[in-house]
């Protein structure tokens, strides 16, 4: 057997199996380290698009809030109006008496914005003033949609940092047992080649050697049992010739 002795031989049969288990233990953490890199980079394009989503949801918020300030504006300015036809409406009699172009006994002013004819309507403005609250109502629970949304947005975006931290905790796992793998082995991986397709070749010669070795210690421990025959056969006969040759003498002698 070559150079080695059969024991010799075995040792390295197991030696071969152990690294052929070392290998596929590679092949493993190699997939899995592709597995995560992919799901890595779903995670950053779901990230960039969550955050382009919460960008515009923000803005979309800022426009809302803009839009519910100018309608409180006008609900002032009608609430304003009202009291004002209220406070008219209580000083009807001195309205009555008041001429456009003549001024007023009270406060001497020649225009007349509120006299008889030219007050607005009280109804109209409180029609105007019930729609504008609730247009403000409608406005305000859109915002709080959007609120809602933009917090759902913030809230993924953190559980996928936290997914993100975790995988690359993993990957630092992965690039630590290959490390240690390939040095156990004394292996080193080609770099202008895919680390995946470059130890399932490796695995393919170890498991053509390790079939040949086996072959081969079959063979051989074939041999040795053939021989331990042989010997024992070659004892036997040699140990009946001595008791042949014993008889042979004792009947000379008689």
């Amino acid at each position: 057997l070559e150079v080695r002795t059969l024991p010799e031989w075995r040792e390295f049969l197991t030696a071969l199996g152990e690294r052929k288990l070392c290998e596929s233990r590679i092949e493993e953490t190699l997939e899995r380290q592709a597995e995560v890199a992919d799901t890595l980079q779903i995670l950053k394009t779901r990230s960039t698009t969550l955050e382009l989503s919460r960008k515009a949801e923000v803005q979309e918020i800022g426009e809302q809030q803009n839009k519910i300030r100018i309608a409180e504006k006008e609900i002032l300015h009608l609430e304003t109006q009202v009291d004002l036809l209220k406070r008219i409406k209580d000083l009807e009699e001195a309205r009555n008496g008041l001429q456009d172009g003549e001024p007023c006994p009270l406060c001497g002013s020649s225009a007349h914005p509120y006299a008889s004819g030219n007050i607005p309507q009280t109804d109209e403005v409180q029609l105007s003033l019930r729609c504008a609250k609730e247009e403000l109502k409608k406005e305000r629970e859109v915002l709080s949609s959007l609120q809602i949304k933009a917090a759902q947005f913030e809230q993924e975006s953190v559980q996928l940092e936290e997914e993100r931290t975790r995988l690359l905790s993993q990957m630092q796992t992965f690039e630590t047992q290959l490390v240690d793998g390939l040095a156990a082995l004394q292996l080193k991986l080609p770099m202008d080649e895919e680390p995946l397709r470059a130890i399932k070749w490796q695995q393919q010669k170890t498991a053509e050697l390790l079939q040949k070795t086996r072959l081969l210690v079959e063979r051989a421990e074939k041999l040795e049992k053939d021989l331990f025959s042989a010997r024992d056969e070659r004892d036997k006969i040699r140990t009946e010739q001595e008791q042949l040759a014993r008889l042979q003498q004792e009947e000379e002698f008689r």
